[in-house]
C-alpha cells in the first residue's frame, strides 16, 4: 500500500533560540525497539512530496497509517513518510495522532505526556519559530527514556550525548554550529552500534558508509554538506540518495521495492531535488526474484518487474506489477483469447481458413512481416491456412506473419475491447506487433500491458468461476496452441526434488503432471538518438518480457492429484548503453536479458514447487 504525490515545494528554513528540553523518568522497562528505521519487514508505506495537513491526516486516518518522518516546505505544506500501524510497526498512536504541527517549545512539551519524539522539525510562521514532530506513544508498560535538544553546538551535544549515554535518532541542522536534535540511551533494547556527523562532505559520509554503517537520517546544509546519523548495517539492502528528482525516487523506489523512511526537499539552482533513505520492503522469496532480474538490467536504468498470483487465491510476489511496459510478442496472448472466445461463442470455427502473407525478402522468416518500408502491404505471397495453424504459429513459433493475419481478422478495436473485458486496464494495443509503425489501421505508439494484467488474461481462462472460454475444447486448445512455459522452471524442480531427497521416478511423474499456457517476448532497438551503423547502436531500447499460467500437481495421501495453478510473468524494459566508434556492443547485456527474466520467475516459484514435490515422496 503507498501513495505518490509529486508537487513541486519549496523548502523553508527557520532560526530559533537556544533552548534545551528532556522528558521525566519512569520504573518501566523497554521492551521494543523502534522499527520505522531499523526493520526491514514487508509492511503497507506511504509518502508525499508535498501535501497539506489535511491531506496527509485523511488518508492517514483512512489507511490506518502512521507518520514516522517530517519535513516542513511551508506553513501548511509538508513532506511525510508514512508506515502501516500493524504488525511489528504498531504503536498506539496512528493516523492523525501520531504527528503534530504549528508547535511551540511550550505547547511541545505540555503535549509529549504519553509520548516520545521521533522526529522533530522546525520552521517559521509570521517570523515566530514553530515545531512539527513525528511521535509514538510512551506507555508506562513499554517506556523509553528520551531527550531533546535545540538549538545547541555541537560541543554542548556531544557532552549531552555522553552524560546520559545516548544516541542521536534524529537531526536538523539550524545555522552554522547549531543543531535540533533527539536521542535515545544507548543501553538495552535500545543499543544500535551508531555515529553521527555534524557538517560533513559526502566523501566523509561515504568513509563511514564503507566501514558498514547505513544512514538513517541525514539533513542538507545551506553550503552543501550534510549532518547525519548512521547505525551499522543490518539489513538485507539499503540505499541512500542525497540527490534525487521526484521522478528519480518514484522510479527508484518502485524499481527495488523498497520503502522510504527519510524524504526532505530542498531547492537547487530553482528545482526541486530530494534526499532520500530505503531500506528493502520485499519478502525473502521476492529479494530472490529481484536479485536474478537484477542481472539482466545491469548498470542500465531499465525498468524492471515480477508478480506471481494464485489462480483464484492471494499474490504472493509483486515488484511493478502495475507499471506499464512494452510487452513485444507477450501481448499476442490477447489475440489468442479474443480469437477463442469467437471459437467459444459460436462466431468462428478453428477450421475456417485464414491467410497471411510471405515477405519476398525473408519468405521463410517468421519475423518479417509481408510491408513496404512505407507501409504498404506485401500480397504477393500469400499463404492460405486454417484458423488453428496460425494461432498455433503465433503462439509458439512467435510468428510475425501469422499475428498480423489474426490482427488483421478482428482489427485493434475488438482487441482492445477484449482486453476492457477481461479488466486489462493499462493494456493498449496500438499497432501490429513485430510490423512496421508506418502500416495503415494502428496508432504510432507502444504497447503497454502490466504483470497484473497479463494476469488477469490468464486468469480468467482458469478461474473456477465463470471462465472465458467455459471448460470445453475452448480452453483446451487455448492451453494446446501456446507454449506451456514448464522448462523455466525445470532447473528449480530438479534442485528442489533432489535436496527433498526424491527418486528420479518420482521427480518425473511429478514433472509429467506440471502443465501451463506461456507467451515470451522480446526485441531491441535503437533509440531515436542512438547513433546506429554498421558495427551496431550506441544504445538499444530493449525489451525482454513473459508470463502465463503453470498448474502444479499436488498428491494427497491416496495418491489422487489435484491442482495448484498460478499466474505469473517477468519483465526488463529499457535502455541500454552500448557504447561508442567501434566498441558499441549490447550483446553481453542482451543475452542476459532472457535467463534473468526465466530466473527471476523461477525463483517465485520454488517454494510451491518445493511444497508440491514433498507430496510425491
Amino acid at each position: 500500500m503507498r501513495l505518490n504525490k509529486l508537487i513541486n515545494a519549496g523548502l523553508t528554513l527557520a532560526l530559533t533560540a537556544g533552548i534545551v528540553a528532556g522528558t521525566a523518568t519512569s520504573a518501566s522497562a523497554a521492551t521494543v525497539t523502534d522499527p520505522e528505521r531499523y526493520s526491514a519487514t514487508p509492511t503497507g508505506f506511504g509518502w508525499y512530496f508535498s501535501a497539506s495537513k489535511a491531506t496527509i491526516n485523511s488518508w492517514a486516518n483512512q489507511y490506518n497509517m502512521r507518520i514516522t518522518n517530517i519535513e516542513v516546505n511551508g506553513p501548511d505544506n509538508f513532506t511525510a513518510t508514512l508506515v502501516h500501524n500493524s504488525g511489528v510497526y504498531q504503536r498506539g498512536l496512528s493516523g492523525s495522532s501520531s504527528w503534530t504541527t504549528d508547535e511551540t517549545v511550550d505547547t511541545m512539551l505540555a503535549k509529549l505526556a504519553g509520548k516520545r519524539l521521533l522526529d522533530l522539525e522546525r520552521y517559521v510562521v509570521n517570523g515566530q519559530t514553530r515545531f512539527a514532530a513525528a511521535w509514538v506513544d510512551n506507555p508506562a508498560g513499554n517506556w523509553h527514556d528520551y531527550r531533546w535538544y535545540i538549538n545547541s553546538t555541537e560541543s554542548f551535544i556531544n557532552q549531552k550525548q555522553a552524560d546520559f549515554n545516548g544516541r542521536i535518532i534524529d537531526i536538523d541542522h539550524v545555522s552554522a554550529d547549531r543543531y535540533d536534535v533527539v536521542m535515545v540511551p544507548n543501553t538495552g533494547v535500545d543499543y544500535k552500534d551508531s555515529k553521527v556527523v555534524f557538517g560533513k562532505t559526502m566523501v566523509e559520509i561515504g568513509n563511514i558508509i564503507a566501514l558498514d554503517y547505513r544512514v538513517v537520517d541525514i539533513e542538507r546544509h545551506a553550503d552543501g554538506k550534510w549532518s547525519a546519523v548512521l547505525v551499522k548495517n543490518d539489513q538485507a539492502y539499503w540505499s541512500w540518495h542525497p540527490n534525487l528528482s521526484g521522478q528519480q525516487v518514484l522510479d527508484m523506489q518502485a524499481d527495488k521495492g523498497l520503502r522510504p523512511i527519510h524524504l526532505k526537499s530542498f531547492v537547487q539552482n530553482g528545482e526541486t531535488r530530494y534526499s532520500v533513505i530505503f531500506v528493502d520492503n520485499l519478502d525473502t522469496v521476492s529479494i530472490k526474484a529481484r536479485d536474478a532480474i537484477e542481472d539482466g538490467v545491469g548498470h542500465s536504468s531499465a525498468t524492471r518487474g515480477f508478480y506471481l498470483k494464485a489462480v483464484d487465491g492471494g499474490v504472493y510476489n509483486w515488484l511493478g506489477g502495475d507499471t506499464k511496459f512494452e510487452p513485444a510478442s507477450m501481448l499476442k496472448a490477447l489475440h489468442h483469447i479474443h480469437a477463442m472466445r469467437q471459437v467459444y461463442l459460436g462466431n468462428d470455427s478453428l477450421a475456417d481458413g485464414v491467410t497471411w502473407y510471405k515477405n519476398p525478402a525473408g519468405p521463410n522468416n517468421g519475423g518479417w512481416c509481408a510491408y513496404e518500408d512505407d507501409g504498404d502491404p506485401i500480397t504477393t505471397l500469400p499463404v492460405n491456412d486454417t484458423l488453428e495453424n496460425t494461432l498455433k504459429g503465433m503462439m509458439e513459433q512467435s510468428d510475425n506473419r501469422k499475428t498480423d493475419a489474426i490482427y488483421n481478422l478482428y482489427g485493434p478495436n475488438a482487441l482492445n475491447t477484449t482486453a476492457d473485458a477481461l479488466g486489462m486496464t493499462n493494456t493498449q494495443l496500438n499497432h501490429r506487433i513485430g510490423c512496421t509503425w508506418e502500416a495503415a489501421g494502428q496508432v504510432k505508439a507502444s504497447n503497454e500491458l502490466t504483470l497484473v494484467d497479463a494476469g488477469k488474461l490468464y486468469e480468467s481462462v482458469y478461474r473456477a468461476s465463470n471462465p472465458y472460454l467455459g471448460t470445453g475444447e475452448a480452453r483446451t486448445k487455448f492451453t494446446e496452441l501456446a507454449s506451456d512455459g514448464t522448462s523455466i522452471f525445470s532447473a528449480v524442480m530438479k534442485e528442489e526434488a533432489a535436496a527433498l531427497g526424491l527418486t528420479i521416478a518420482q521427480r518425473d511423474e511429478f514433472a509429467t503432471q506440471m502443465w501451463g499456457a506461456f507467451k515470451p517476448g522480446g526485441y531491441a532497438n535503437g533509440t531515436p538518438t542512438a547513433v546506429c551503423d554498421a558495427t551496431g547502436c550506441t544504445e538499444l531500447l530493449m525489451r525482454s518480457t513473459g508470463g502465463g499460467m503453470l498448474s502444479i500437481p499436488v498428491k494427497g495421501i491416496t495418491g489422487r492429484i489435484s491442482e495448484k495453478k498460478f499466474v505469473y510473468g517477468a519483465f526488463i524494459d529499457g535502455v541500454f548503453d552500448c557504447g561508442t566508434g567501434a566498441d558499441k556492443d549490447c550483446s553481453q547485456e542482451s543475452a542476459a536479458m532472457w535467463p534473468a527474466v526465466q530466473a527471476s520467475m523461477a525463483e517465485m516459484m520454488r517454494p510451491h514447487l518445493k511444497a508440491a514435490l514433498a507430496t510425491f515422496k
